[in-house]
């Protein structure tokens, strides 16, 4: 596991990106921590190793 910042900070929504290919595991995921799935938004940079990605949102706070 990982953790950094996304290039931008004004996310308003919480995402799970898939990049595993497996839809059920990442909805269960966005579930969890109370987000969607979405693709990888543009600017932000895919990581080498992962599985999938989250992105927390200003609905986080």
């Amino acid at each position: 596991m990982d953790r950094d910042n996304a290039s931008d900070d004004t996310y308003a929504n919480t995402l799970v990106v898939d990049f595993s290919g497996n839809e059920t595991v990442a909805q269960k995921l966005a579930d969890l921590v109370g987000g969607r799935v979405a693709d990888l938004p543009e600017g932000e940079t895919k990581p080498e190793t992962a599985d999938f990605l989250v992105i927390l949102g200003t609905d986080q706070d």
